[in-house]
């Protein structure tokens, strides 16, 4: 439903439910100086009779029977509202005694209308929108309405929906100030209200109608209401002003002053959560109707049902609706449409379930239960405040769970140094092995650390701890002994190499890297000068080593080969 502006807007008070009536006189005529505040007056009070409008000396008349407009049949308009009214909702008012409530419902026809599929619904917003737009242009002619027990004219087309009627001339053609003062301005609180008009009667809400009357079953301020609602400002004005016109909401000091008794209240405000609930469930009614598939077969479908009615009472609203505590607002939205479909008691005939549609019901209010909460900001804070859910905790994991995690962090941190070494960039690729190492140790992460850390001088003793730990997790493994003996020559530790050569060769008898190193390692003197017999201690200084080397003969080299 949509409404229009512009910057000649009526008065603010127009469709106020405190609009003046100017009282009944002895000729039973209610007077307001604003034609579409009357409308809503006359609305409001559920009065019978007809408006009167003068315009250009020629009266124009709209027929009211308990509030609700009907149109003279054989008007245009009255053509197409009967093409959308079943004979049920259709009302011949010629020979009908107005004291025979049975003959008449309007609470019956308002049902029997919102029963219609979407197309025709449409319709009908589109007309009720078109006679909106005419009585706004009647605005400033002299009017008054006439109450009457009998009807002028013998033969009427009805009801409209008129409480949209009455929605509609609420905002047509406001600017936002108009908006917001309407509503008595942003400190004003709001709070839901039945009024005039019992809730359980307006069928023409939308959802985000439905929506914000849910989150006023408290009082809020509007500026509260305003910013917490996660829909346009303009959006929001609007539909605050359609609710007040039906009196489904008013300043919270109005709804204190006309409050029930404590134990009425206490169902009142049960009433408003029906009135949502059930809003929802023709909502979720009409887009099955548009699509009816739910992404279950019959039987598989029965028990998804039978499943979630044995965990019900366990699920918090996160895990109804199979949501994170972190979840978004959009992700809440579609977790409830998906599965609001499912759940909706339309359902109850086609799955053949033997409480038929009452238990779906119970699922469906339960859904809705969850999407409010989650939907609206405060009443998620205190919810997760009751639940001690705390949505930036990050989820408890069991021992496998948290290894697995360390495990995949680890890879990926294996990855990017893999791509730092190519790049030779040293000091990057070290701090990430570093990391590496600490969340899940392996060989090859061992290995790739000990030959970052071998490219700094000052990183060798490090190197060397490296390849022993990756010796010590495999201890089949001779690729770590070669490389670690092999560190270990370079800062000038003999007998540690020598170990290490050795236990090379034990695994891999004749492997050409550790005969080589022995042969090596026992030609060099250590400290005082005598040569490093095998099993024996000690080491050759960094400083003897350079001047060894710088001596070696090609013969010496070439002992490195093995030759």
């Amino acid at each position: 439903m949509t409404s229009a502006s512009s910057d000649n807007p009526t008065s603010a008070s127009d469709l106020s439910p405190n609009a003046s009536t100017g009282g009944v006189d002895g000729d039973q005529l209610l007077t307001s100086p604003s034609l579409l505040g009357l409308v809503a007056t006359v609305y409001q009070g559920r009065h019978t009779g007809v408006l009167e409008v003068l315009v250009g000396g020629e009266p124009r008349r709209f027929h009211f029977r308990s509030g609700e407009l009907h149109l003279v049949n054989g008007h245009p308009l009255a053509q197409r509202l009967a093409s959308f009214l079943s004979e049920e909702s259709q009302y011949e008012t010629r020979g009908v005694d107005l004291d025979d409530t049975a003959a008449y419902d309007p609470r019956r026809a308002q049902r029997f209308q919102d029963s219609r599929p979407a197309a025709v619904r449409e319709e009908l917003e589109s007309l009720v929108a078109r006679i909106a737009r005419f009585l706004a242009q009647l605005e400033g002619g002299r009017h008054h309405f006439r109450v009457s027990e009998e009807l002028a004219a013998e033969d009427l087309v009805g009801p409209l929906p008129t409480s949209l009627l009455v929605m509609e001339l609420a905002v047509l053609d406001k600017t936002d100030e108009r908006l917001l003062s309407a509503l008595g301005g942003p400190e004003q609180r709001l709070q839901a209200w039945g009024g005039a008009e019992s809730a359980d009667s307006i069928y023409w809400l939308d959802r985000e109608e439905a929506f914000l009357l849910s989150r006023l079953e408290e009082s809020r301020p509007l500026s509260a209401v305003l910013s917490a609602s996660g829909l346009p400002r303009r959006r929001t004005l609007e539909l605050l002003n359609r609710l007040r016109a039906v009196e489904l909401i008013a300043p919270a000091a109005q709804v204190a002053r006309n409050a029930p008794p404590p134990a009425v209240l206490a169902s009142g405000a049960q009433r408003v959560s029906d009135t949502v609930v059930m809003r929802f469930t023709d909502l979720v009614a009409a887009d099955l109707g548009r699509k009816p598939e739910v992404g279950l077969e019959v039987e598989e479908h029965r028990q998804f049902l039978a499943n979630l009615l044995q965990r019900i009472g366990e699920l918090t609203h996160y895990e109804l609706l199979e949501l994170p505590a972190d979840a978004a607002e959009d992700q809440v939205r579609k977790a409830y449409d998906r599965l609001a479909r499912r759940v909706h008691p339309s359902h109850g005939d086609r799955l053949d379930l033997q409480s038929g549609p009452e238990v779906l019901k119970v699922l469906f209010e339960r859904v809705t239960e969850a999407y409010l909460v989650l939907s609206d900001p405060k009443r998620r804070s205190d919810y997760n405040r009751l639940m001690d859910i705390d949505p930036f905790r990050p989820p408890e994991l069991t021992p496998e769970e948290t290894e697995a995690a360390e495990r995949q962090l680890a890879d990926e941190y294996f990855r990017r140094a893999k791509v730092e070494v190519a790049n030779q960039e040293w000091h990057s690729a070290h701090q990430l092995l570093k990391e590496v190492v600490r969340r899940h140790a392996t060989v090859p992460h061992l290995m790739l650390l000990a030959q970052v850390q071998s490219k700094n001088p000052n990183w060798l003793h490090q190197a060397a701890g490296s390849y022993r730990r990756a010796a010590e997790l495999d201890a089949k493994a001779v690729e770590p002994r070669i490389a670690l003996a092999m560190t270990l020559e370079e800062v000038g530790d003999a007998s540690g190499a020598m170990e290490q050569f050795e236990a090379a060769l034990e695994l891999m008898p004749g492997h050409p890297q550790a005969e080589a190193g022995i042969r090596r390692v026992k030609g060099l003197p250590n400290a005082l000068g005598k040569k490093v017999a095998k099993g024996a201690k000690g080491s050759v200084p960094p400083l003897w080593r350079r001047l060894l080397d710088a001596f070696k003969t090609p013969d010496a080299e070439g002992g490195d080969t093995g030759k």
